[in-house]
């Protein structure tokens, strides 16, 4: 997005499981919309990170729900909010 003074906030969002990065499209504090397919078990610990202008900002969060190839879109809950 460009604004009237020609900066341009540039965001990104995704989840670290294990050593895998997952992309998201987009998130919100109760759901989040991955942005390629994967497969992830029922209660995943993983780390989401949103990095706004290359500055990240991470939060330890559970899905405690399983993700099946086809699915994006899923809950998770935060567990360590730093």
């Amino acid at each position: 997005m460009r604004w009237k003074d020609g900066y341009s906030t540039h965001v990104e969002s995704y989840l670290i499981v294990r050593k895998a990065r997952y992309p998201l499209a987009k998130t919100n504090g109760e759901t989040l919309t991955l942005d390629v397919d994967c497969e992830l078990g029922p209660n995943t610990t993983a780390s989401l990170i949103v990095a706004v202008d290359g500055v990240p900002w991470t939060q330890t969060v559970v899905l405690p729900d399983s993700v099946a190839l086809g699915e994006r879109k899923v809950r998770y809950r935060v567990e360590a909010p730093f």
